[in-house]
């Protein structure tokens, strides 16, 4: 577990500054000595950064000052000139200058317990240990003093995604191999942490043999996580997500998008796989299916108020029109609600349709578990427009001889309506109800 806090220790550099800023990096013909005598720069700060590097590459700079001024805070207060900027290193944040701990002869110590020999910085020693106290930059420098500061980093928390396996039990992508619990990446976590793209956490990974499915806060992916950007929920802790993945590819169904994807042309043989319940008032309409033969996971989601029309307008004579038309031998649908379907089909003049509610057809092998469906059927006739197929008995299925001989995997829920209207006005209603001998 990392901490928030994971103070890091920083190396040395050399700078020299005045109130007027007069760096290291300037070019004298006088020597330093000569320099300090001067501009009576007569206080010197020595900065370590063990740690990252200054703008210019150094690890140590030496900074001098006229008594009386305040130090400058590299990091913080910006310079006038020279290379005194410190140098962010990703994953890591710069928290502040620190008093160095000095041993016996006033140096500095490394973490290996030796003194600092007041020239060379020795990057094999570990680095300058420092103290719990900030250096106080507020304060003005006193004459002949020499500071040594060392600069405090934390290590950023970071956002770490685990990998969840469904129905399968790892991933391989060349020579590594990935399971459930498996980091699959992570990245910092800044404040304005996008969501990063779930179908590429896995590099080199095929998006058409598995798809990402949505990002959890459990192992179990029963909490999906939405709230972008992210933060961690445990002081001091990184944050874990999880995401979960699937074979094959799939339309992933949380929005008013996604259901309009499995109710489009490419929808009726595509794999869809609902993360939500998803209410289609916003919709506006969608067409009908001639023949469905995708896969359709609803795992217990709910889509509610849609709204089914023909495309094309009027139905011809002997055409065939239903929500999911003929539901062929590999279809599959399984743990999904559709609540308050509203279908609308309108009759050419002349002409004589089959128009069922749910479907017009299901072949033999179609796999239907649980599928609940509730609604409203409405048909519209013109000019010497009938339906002799739609019955009081036979609304429903067109496959069945009654509606009451289907036995499989879907349930209608009561109050489930048809409403025939003819050109003027007259209508002829059927009305779902499982216990009601109208039925049958």
């Amino acid at each position: 577990m990392i901490k928030r806090y994971k103070v890091l220790i920083i190396s040395m550099l050399i700078v020299i500054a005045s109130v007027c800023m007069i760096t290291a990096g300037c070019k004298f013909s006088l020597s330093l000595e000569d320099v300090l005598e001067k501009y009576e720069l007569d206080t010197q700060v020595t900065y370590f950064l063990n740690k990252g590097q200054f703008e210019d590459k150094s690890q140590k700079k030496e900074m001098y000052y006229k008594a009386g001024t305040k130090p400058f805070n590299i990091g913080v207060d910006s310079l006038l000139s020279g290379d005194a900027s410190v140098g962010m290193m990703h994953g890591y944040e710069f928290t502040g200058w620190y008093v160095a701990q000095l041993g016996p002869g006033g140096r500095p110590l490394y973490a290996d317990g030796t003194e600092y020999d007041g020239t060379n910085y020795d990057t094999e020693r570990g680095g300058i240990l420092f103290s719990n106290e900030l250096f106080d930059f507020s304060k003005p420098l006193e004459k002949d003093d020499h500071y040594y500061v060392c600069a405090a980093w934390s290590e950023l928390l970071r956002l770490r995604i685990k990998l969840v396996c469904e129905d399968f039990e790892s991933i391989t992508v060349g020579e590594t191999t990935y399971k459930t619990g498996d980091e699959v990446a992570s990245f910092v976590l800044a404040s304005d942490q996008p969501e990063p793209n779930k179908n590429y956490l896995i590099p080199g990974l095929d998006i058409n043999e598995y798809t990402a499915v949505e990002f959890y806060t459990d192992i179990e992916c029963e909490n999906r996580f939405t709230d972008w950007p992210v933060k961690s929920r445990f002081e001091g802790e990184d944050e874990i997500l999880y995401v979960k993945y699937i074979k094959g590819y799939w339309n992933i169904i949380s929005d008013v998008d996604g259901v309009g994807t499995l109710f489009s042309s490419s929808g009726a043989s595509a794999n869809h796989y609902f993360i939500s319940d998803v209410d289609c008032s916003e919709l506006g309409v969608v067409a009908k299916f001639n023949r469905f033969s995708g896969v359709i996971r609803g795992n217990g989601y709910k889509v509610s108020n849609l709204n089914v029309v023909a495309t094309g307008g009027y139905l011809a004579n002997g055409a065939k029109a239903s929500i999911f038309g003929d539901i062929q031998a590999r279809a599959v649908m399984t743990d999904i609600t559709f609540e308050n379907v509203k279908v609308k089909f309108d009759v050419r003049d002349n002409a004589d349709p089959y128009i069922y509610f749910v479907a017009s057809s299901i072949a033999d092998g179609a796999t239907i578990e649980n599928v609940v469906i509730g609604g409203e059927l409405a048909i519209n006739l013109n000019d010497g427009s009938r339906v002799t197929s739609t019955t009081q008995t036979h609304w429903l299925y067109g496959h069945v001889v009654n509606d009451s001989d289907y036995t499989g995997g879907i349930t209608i829920v009561d109050g489930t309506s048809c409403v025939i209207t003819s050109l003027d006005g007259t209508t002829q209603t059927f009305i779902y109800n499982k216990n009601s001998e109208d039925n049958n």
